[in-house]
């Protein structure tokens, strides 16, 4: 290349920055928005009568320190005020000498402030001692003796008395950052210690003579504002919530890079520049590439290249620097970006791709140095550049434009086995319609995807910078199918200009659509190297991000290292991410690691909890980090993962990857982990965190910083840590996929019960089940059961919760409508479907077959914690007991319930019912009344039984039918509840008619016996003129044919209710033919009835046996006295009748009537 010379510059740039007054002539940062509001500061802070904080957040060597040196040195901008630069280290070193001094006072702010003075005094005294107005401030030290407060006042007289009434004091504190290397104890007392000024500790800032002159101004970086705003210090959040305003300073962004360094070399001519000092303005890119858009690295990097140049020129020159230049200039250089030393354009790097490239030309006979040249060109101009014009400028013919080409991109491969090229087309129409639609505030991300496209070309008649955009020299979505490795390149290099653009699929959308589909483009491609070649020479954003390493050299090892290589430290990424998750979470989540034995397998398991509002979130998940997973594999490796979480009972699987996963994979992802049915519930759920390249080199660059023992800086890992899941919008995923969890059934919710217990619950759906239509019928419902089952004071089955009244009963509906558990429809209708997380338990369930205990099914499910009390799964497996879904056995677990279970139970209930029915058509008891103060519950057992049959009838004409299997499962439990109730009520009578046979029942038949023989005697006595009948013996037999009719008798309804109330009071003397419960007496009528005729008849028996026993003593008697008479003398006198005819026949007659018949 023809070498050509320019005019020698007339001045350098300060590298610190102090001429920013002068270099903003030329070089204006894009400053607007900041110095406009830093001045509505200012003006604010004039206005008020409390302490005003205000943060800058920048970069190093973004301009926090300028906006004090170009802005706030302006005495337009100042006007009266006083700025006061400190440095946060110099407070620090105040603040580790004299706190102790300030002891007096137990008040964090006044001590504090007292510490602030006495930093300010050193800087007074030290720095600023000639400058106006501060050589007429003489600051005091505190005596050994004084008050703070005293020394505060003294300190405040001392600045004030040197300026204006209504001058402010401005404390500018820089580099706040440093404040994180120290302990956190210093770190609560200086956070602490401004909130306590900012609410007005010391007193004297708000009130009297010195309220709200005092105010202060923080530059921080952003890591290290987001680490103590999220930092768990007393008073963190109310400093960085409410008590401070913060502005970012505004990044330099391609453009404005391109213009900055314009304004440098224009300032370093003096604004007579005629041409660029450099022979491609593509090297502007490459200026902005090394420095990252760093200010002060762009300076110092104009600096070295033009010094430099001016060496290889004649005098009063400097020589127009090419590609060659530029590398050999650059090349092993330390150019200090953001804070640390960066190797631009490494020798050892470049030293291997030359080393390979002239090998590879020998091998092939070609030119090395014109390869070298097309090369360097690359690497130098890192911008799309026309085939045609490097054929041009190079002198190549096709062929060897396509050789080098193929030499260059083989042995980048082969040293660091990445794909260095993409290929991109220049816009030639269209590009209005694409600009119409960029506006940041509307679409931010196309805004970032068009600014990525868009490159600039000097025009050396304007001084200024003419546009071009470029488009991906075919559509990403072909791309991603056609040239997976250019569409990586692409992927990467959007990311890498904008990390936010980290959705893959919204990026191809975007950039398909809105901008390759609406323009015309050139038929030329344009080429450049890719970001991961690149990111081999020039610093990638990926080092500042590493700056938790605190050896800067370190820091740039790994560093270049992860950029050259970074697939192959799989092991390290994986252990990366656990480290990611337990740093960099907030202090909303907790992150615990499990191992979870199964199946003699260990299984790695992380426990999450995540709180949200007064709740606590608990849930198992399982993590895989593929750093790089072959489509191949894909498959295989996933299908290993679901068993593992299977056996594991682990439901959610976070999957973090380098990039997003490929299309394919993710439909290998939805198909593992869907359902096998389209109407099954969904069991394992996945979350993807797609990690830019960027992500990657901090999480891997922290372990290898560890695995080598370098010193780490915890704290800038643990802000790193915590904008990564920021950008990943880790909390925000895990938020919704709880919050999704509630519609999907995996997330337990929390029940806002008023007026049901949580065991309560199962007992109010269970009528609902049985029931239909409004609450009203439902109730009416309910009313004919208990009629014709319930028992006062007893459990009912059909309501195990008592429903006292229709107003009870809507009360508890309404609970379980608040709650989702069911669900009201427009007409007052009530669903009583299954909810989601029912179905996902009967999903699990049948999923492994086999029972599950209640801890195991727990663990497939978000759980909500509140203080002490955890929602489970319990409510859900009850209602499913209710609704024989499920079965429990105490040994084994919870099971699934299946048609065979059902019609086993129905067939033995329906054999139960057919005996028991056949017992009852001879059987003469089952006229049940409940007694409850004046209520009246009366139980027929046959109405029951018939309705039974009918019941059992109506279910047997549906059993067949799979579409009915709801209504039949309804019935069958109504069946089986009333059957139960039916037994129980039958075993219950049983033991009164077993009583009352063994206790009540009289045996009649040998008084029956006894009273037919005396009747049967006195008839043979001759002692009646004709055959009586004994009366008693008459009351019996109609006594016992009064019990027969009574037990044939039927009664009704109204009977049993009269009979009640004529027993109620009596049947406690009955106490083996009736119950109480919760003092509500139940017994069967007809035995209390029975009972009444057997006590009558016992009494009648007892008394009559008395009277026979009597009968019999005097029967005895007569007997004696019959046999005494007949063994009377007279009884052997003999006078005959011729002789003495009347005494013959008065002894005749006394011997027929008293005497033997011999």
């Amino acid at each position: 290349m023809k070498e050509e010379f320019l005019e020698e510059f007339s001045q350098l740039p300060s590298i610190t920055g102090k001429d920013v007054i002068y270099l903003e002539e030329y070089a204006k940062l894009p400053r607007a928005r900041t110095y406009k509001e830093v001045e509505s500061f200012l003006e604010g802070a004039r206005k008020s009568k409390e302490v005003k904080v205000l943060f800058i957040i920048a970069e190093w060597g973004e301009g926090k320190t300028s906006i004090y040196e170009g802005l706030l040195k302006k005495p337009e901008v100042v006007k009266n005020d006083l700025i006061i630069p400190l440095s946060t280290s110099r407070l620090l070193n105040m603040l580790k000498s004299h706190a102790q001094k300030f002891s007096d006072t137990g008040s964090l702010g006044i001590r504090f402030f007292a510490c602030l003075l006495y930093a300010i005094k050193d800087v007074i005294e030290n720095d600023l001692v000639n400058v106006e107005p501060f050589d007429k401030i003489k600051m005091p030290s505190k005596n050994e003796d004084e008050p703070t407060m005293v020394f505060i006042l003294k300190g405040l007289r001392s600045i004030l008395s040197a300026l204006n009434a209504d001058s402010k004091v401005i404390i500018f504190l820089d580099e706040f950052e440093d404040i994180l290397d120290e302990p956190s104890t210093l770190q609560s007392f200086i956070i602490g210690g401004i909130v306590d000024v900012i609410n007005g500790y010391p007193r004297c800032l708000c009130q009297g003579n010195y309220a709200g002159r005092f105010h202060i101004i923080i530059a921080v970086t952003p890591p290290a504002y987001q680490r103590l705003s999220t930092a768990t210090l007393t008073d963190a959040g109310r400093l960085f919530g409410q008590r401070a305003q913060a502005i970012e300073l505004e990044k330099l962004d391609r453009k404005n890079a391109y213009e900055f360094i314009l304004g440098v070399i224009k300032y370093m001519w003096a604004g007579k520049l005629t041409r660029l000092p450099f022979c491609k303005s593509g090297i502007f890119n490459a200026i902005y590439l090394a420095t990252m858009g760093n200010p002060r690295a762009i300076v110092n990097v104009i600096e070295l290249l033009i010094t430099q140049a001016k060496t290889y020129a004649p005098k009063g020159k400097i020589k127009l620097i090419n590609p060659s230049d530029f590398i050999s200039i650059l090349s092993g250089k330390k150019v200090k970006v953001y804070g640390g030393d960066v190797n631009i354009l490494a020798k050892d790097s470049l030293g291997l791709l030359y080393k390979e490239i002239e090998t590879k030309c020998k091998d092939q006979r070609l030119d090395f140095n014109k390869c070298l040249n097309f090369a360097e060109m690359l690497l130098a101009v890192p911008v799309p550049i026309s085939e045609q014009n490097i054929k041009e400028e190079l002198n190549l013919k096709e062929t060897e434009y396509r050789d080098y080409l193929n030499i260059i991109g083989e042995s980048f491969r082969k040293v660091w086995n990445v794909w260095p090229y993409i290929y991109f087309k220049k816009v030639i129409k269209g590009q209005d319609a694409v600009y119409s639609k960029v506006k940041p505030e509307i679409s931010p991300k196309l805004h970032k995807i068009v600014k990525a496209l868009e490159f600039y070309d000097y025009n050396l008649e304007s001084q200024s910078f003419d546009s071009s955009l470029f488009v991906p020299f075919m559509a990403l979505g072909k791309m991603r199918d056609e040239h997976e490795p250019m569409f990586r390149n692409f992927i990467d290099y959007f990311t890498t200009f904008a990390p936010e653009l980290g959705d893959e699929d919204e990026l191809r959308v975007l950039v398909d659509r809105e901008i390759f589909d609406l323009t015309d483009k050139s038929e030329e491609k344009y080429i450049m190297l890719s970001p991961a070649a690149l990111n081999i020479f020039y610093p990638s954003p990926a080092i500042f991000f590493l700056d938790f390493i605190e050896d800067l050299d370190k820091r740039f090892e790994i560093g270049m290292e992860l950029m050259r290589n970074l697939s192959s430290y799989d092991q390290q990424f994986n252990k990366g991410i656990m480290t990611l998750l337990r740093d960099g979470t907030s202090g909303n989540i907790v992150v615990k690691k499990e191992v979870k034995s199964y199946e003699f397998r260990d299984i790695d398991a992380i426990n999450l909890t995540y709180k949200m509002g007064n709740l606590q979130y608990e849930l198992i998940s399982y993590i895989c980090s593929p750093l790089k997973l072959p489509l191949a594999l894909a498959n295989k490796e996933f299908s290993k993962i679901k068993e593992k979480m299977k056996i594991a009972h682990i439901p959610l699987l976070l999957v973090f990857s380098w990039n997003p996963l490929p299309l394919e994979v993710k439909s290998i992802l939805e198909t593992l982990f869907g359902p096998e049915k389209v109407e099954e519930e969904r069991i394992f759920y996945y979350l993807e965190f797609p990690l830019t390249t960027l992500h990657c080199y901090q999480i891997v660059g922290y372990e290898l910083a560890k695995e080598k023992n370098f010193q780490v800086r915890e704290e800038k890992w643990k802000a790193r840590a915590t904008r990564i899941l920021n950008d990943l919008k880790f909390e925000e995923h895990l938020a919704h996929f709880i919050q999704e969890g509630l519609i999907k059934g995996y997330t337990i919710r929390q029940l806002y019960l008023t007026d049901l217990k949580l065991d309560e619950v199962s007992d109010v759906l269970r009528p609902l089940l049985l029931t239909d239509g409004t609450f009203r019928e439902r109730y009416r419902q309910i009313l004919d059961l208990e009629e014709k089952f319930k028992i006062y004071g007893r459990s009912f089955a059909i309501t195990p919760k008592d429903i006292e009244s229709e107003n009870d009963f809507k009360r508890y509906i309404d609970d379980l409508v608040r709650n989702k558990l069911i669900e009201e429809e427009a007409d007052g209708i009530y669903k009583i479907d299954l909810t989601s997380c029912e179905r996902r338990i009967i999903a699990i369930l049948r999923l492994y077959n086999r029972p599950l205990s209640e801890d195991e099914i727990n663990e497939f499910f978000v759980r909500p914690r509140y203080d002490m009390n955890i929602f489970d799964v319990s409510v859900y497996l009850r209602m499913l007991m209710e609704r024989k879904r499920i079965g429990f056995d105490k040994n084994k677990g919870y099971y699934l319930t299946g048609i065979k279970e059902l019609e086993q139970k129905f067939t033995e209930l329906k054999n139960t019912l057919e005996n028991i029915e056949k017992k009852y058509t001879e059987f003469p008891y089952g006229y049940v009344v409940s007694i409850k103060e004046r209520k009246v519950n009366s139980i027929i057992i046959k109405d029951c039984i018939d309705l039974l049959k009918r019941l059992a009838e109506s279910i047997e004409s549906i059993r067949h039918f799979p579409d009915e299997a709801e209504k039949r499962i309804k019935k069958q439990i109504l069946f089986e509840l009333l059957m139960d109730l039916l037994i129980d009520l039958d075993e219950i009578i049983e033991e009164f008619v077993k009583n009352l046979k063994t206790s009540y029942e009289v045996e009649i038949a040998s008084i029956k016996r006894a009273l037919n023989n005396l009747e049967l005697n006195l008839n043979a006595s001759g002692l009646f003129p004709k055959n009586i009948r004994i009366k008693e013996k008459m009351i019996i037999e109609e006594r016992e044919n009064g019990i027969k009719e009574l037990l044939k008798k039927k009664l009704a309804r109204e009977d049993i209710k009269k009979l009640s109330q004529e027993f109620k009071d009596k049947v406690v003397y009955y106490k083996d033919l009736y119950q109480q419960f919760r003092g509500c007496p139940m017994f069967d009528v007809k035995i209390i009835e029975l009972a009444e005729a057997y006590n009558d008849l016992k009494n009648k028996v007892e008394n009559y046996q008395r009277m026979l026993n009597n009968i019999n003593i005097k029967l005895t008697e007569i007997q004696n006295l019959q046999d005494s008479i007949s063994k009377h003398k007279i009884f052997t006198l003999q006078y005959p009748f011729e002789v003495t005819p009347i005494s013959a026949i008065i002894l005749n007659w006394i011997k027929q009537k008293f005497g033997s018949e011999g």
